[in-house]
Parts: C-alpha cells; sequence; structure tokens
C-alpha cells in the first residue's frame, strides 16, 4: 500500500514539475490538468481498493474515475495538441521565409523586407487559424514568438546566402 501511495505522488509530481519548467502557459495549464488528473485517479484507486468491505465510499470512488480519467487523457490529448501545432507553425514559417527568400538579398532594402515579412505572417497567421479549427486547440505560439522565429530563419538564411558567395 505504501508503495501504491509513492508511485501516485511521484506520478504526480512528475507531470507538476514538468509544467513548472514549461514556459509556454497553455501547455502548463494542460500538463498540471494532467497531474491533478492523475493524482485524482490515483486516489480514488486506491481508497476504492482498500474501503473495498464500505460499498458507499467504493461506489462513490468508482463514479469518479470517469471524470479523473477525462482530467488525465484532455490534458495530455490538449497538451500533445499544441506542442504538434507549434511545430507545424514554425515548419510554415521557415518552409514560407525560404519560398520568398529570393527576393532577400544581402543587399536588399528594409522596405522589401519588411513586406517579405509581413507577407509571411499573414500566410502563417491564416494556417494557426485554420489548424486551431481543425483540432479545437488554440496554438501556444504569439505573434511575437512567430515574428522573432522569422527573424531566426532569415537570419538564418541571410548566414546561408552569404557564406555560399564566399
Amino acid at each position: 500500500m505504501s508503495s501504491q501511495i509513492i508511485a501516485q505522488i511521484l506520478i504526480g509530481a512528475n507531470f507538476r514539475s514538468v509544467a513548472k519548467a514549461i514556459r509556454i502557459p497553455i501547455i502548463k495549464d494542460y500538463m498540471m490538468i494532467t497531474a491533478y488528473g492523475f493524482i485524482l485517479f490515483f486516489t480514488a484507486t486506491s481508497a476504492t481498493i482498500s474501503a473495498a468491505g464500505y460499498p458507499p465510499f467504493g461506489f462513490v470512488n468508482i463514479l469518479l474515475l470517469g471524470p479523473f480519467s477525462f482530467l488525465i487523457l484532455s490534458g495530455l490529448y490538449r497538451s500533445a495538441i499544441c506542442v504538434a501545432e507549434d511545430t507545424k507553425l514554425r515548419q510554415s514559417i521557415k518552409t514560407l521565409a525560404r519560398r520568398e527568400s529570393t527576393l532577400l538579398d544581402v543587399g536588399a532594402t528594409a522596405e522589401i523586407q519588411k513586406e517579405i515579412q509581413n507577407r509571411v505572417m499573414v500566410a502563417v497567421k491564416a494556417s494557426a487559424k485554420s489548424l486551431e479549427e481543425q483540432s479545437g486547440v488554440k496554438p501556444s505560439l504569439t505573434d511575437i514568438e512567430m515574428r522573432d522565429h522569422l527573424e531566426m530563419v532569415v537570419q538564418e538564411l541571410r548566414n546561408t546566402k552569404y557564406q555560399d558567395s564566399k
């Protein structure tokens, strides 16, 4: 019985520590939901097993297993979808930036670069909206993070072109 309680605490604590380490608020919330779902689920199952001699406690715990399971699965599913969407958005930023990179020369004017970045951001936002409609989970990347990632990709493309010209 004590090993079961220790296992419950460790599993819940692992998800909670992962949630605290993540800086993205949406994913952090989903991981906390998962952690509390595991803690409540294991508490209900251990109480059901130990209180099997007295039916009212066992019946209530069995009724709560469904909602607690839903917390676990919902948290895991939504965090996985959110991470997958962020990955797709980052890939689409990179793909669109490479496609538009023919106009991004080292000597290109700032106005042309700004126009290209705006075109890429419009396409990425449309992609994010369609991903949100398909999955029902809002992507965790903010506009600032998307712009930062785009800047990083553009800088990487410039470095590649500069090294190729040498």
